[in-house]
């Protein structure tokens, strides 16, 4: 007997629309003046964080289009280190114009291309799994991926605008 739940596209949609939210709200609260403010993670301001999450949301529809066809990024485990340091330096170098009204265009565009990835796929589509850099979820839960990477940012520029804000 198959136990596996037909995945809900309304509770999907609706998490990636409370995402949208949240983001416009945090780039709100950077604004122009804290921009350059340190983030929790010392290498990054909150800017470019800002700007690795808009970027990430529509590399993350793109990879989990391509997780359907079993071809999502999944390198060598002892490569991951690597290309993490190289995606800090691509973050650092391609962050360097951005805006919050670049980044909010930029991050509404990777909601809508999510969006997209999760009409196309039927409910048999969304239960298949998947293994996207040593990780294996359904199709399903990698359109939540997205919404975990804003939540661990989130807080880290939270905590570097809180601390800003108690002078330090």
């Amino acid at each position: 007997m198959d136990t596996t739940m037909t995945p809900d596209r309304v509770v999907i949609r609706g998490a990636i629309e409370a995402m949208a939210f949240e983001f416009a709200t945090l780039v709100g609260e950077i604004g122009d003046q804290r921009w350059k403010t340190k983030s929790g993670i010392p290498a990054y301001t909150c800017g470019q964080l800002a700007w690795h999450l808009a970027s990430a949301t529509a590399f993350l529809a793109g990879e989990t289009a391509k997780a359907k066809d079993g071809k999502a990024l999944n390198p060598p485990a002892f490569l991951r280190p690597i290309l993490y340091k190289v995606g800090e330096w691509r973050v650092r170098f391609a962050s360097r114009k951005a805006t919050p009204t670049s980044v909010l265009a930029d991050f509404d565009s990777g909601v809508r291309r999510l969006l997209a990835v999760l009409e196309s796929f039927d409910d048999e589509t969304l239960r298949l799994s998947a293994t996207r850099m040593g990780e294996t979820r359904t199709l399903a839960g990698m359109f939540q991926k997205p919404v975990e990477h804003l939540a661990e940012h989130a807080a880290q520029i939270r905590a570097g605008l809180a601390e800003r804000g108690r002078g330090k």
